[in-house]
């Protein structure tokens, strides 16, 4: 049996590539997508989405401004940062994508089985916090 290091690795890999084509044949980047899943929730400052997904940015990333700005080039968003009705119709589109890609990620797990991998990578993230 593989330990639990390889198995993380090798999933993240996997879904970092297939999410990563799923995008690309949108003509969307990672970050243009969290930003626009981020607004379709509502108008957010820019400090708001900057807060909402400091996680995802790294040390060159400062701030989203530039990913944002992308967004209102494409007329998707609009200053002040909410979604245009383009914005929401292509928010509306790469989503049902995402949903079928996670459905498919997850497939051949029953709600109970995917509850309990869910439950013990927490727990498991919580032990290697408390170290």
């Amino acid at each position: 049996m593989k330990p639990l290091g390889y198995w993380l690795k090798q999933i993240d890999g996997q879904l970092e590539t297939a999410f990563d084509h799923l995008l690309a044949e949108e003509a969307v980047s990672r970050r243009q997508w969290q930003i626009l899943n981020t607004l379709a929730t509502g108008p957010r400052s820019l400090q708001e989405i900057d807060e909402a997904l400091a996680p995802f940015r790294g040390s060159g990333c400062p701030t989203f401004q530039p990913v944002v700005a992308e967004l209102v080039a494409r007329g998707w968003a609009q200053d002040g940062y909410a979604l245009t009705g383009q914005g929401r119709l292509a928010h509306q589109q790469i989503a049902a994508k995402v949903h079928a890609f996670r459905g498919k990620t997850i497939e051949g797990l029953s709600e109970e089985d995917y509850a309990t991998l869910v439950g013990l990578l927490e727990r498991v993230s919580a032990n290697l916090a408390a170290r």
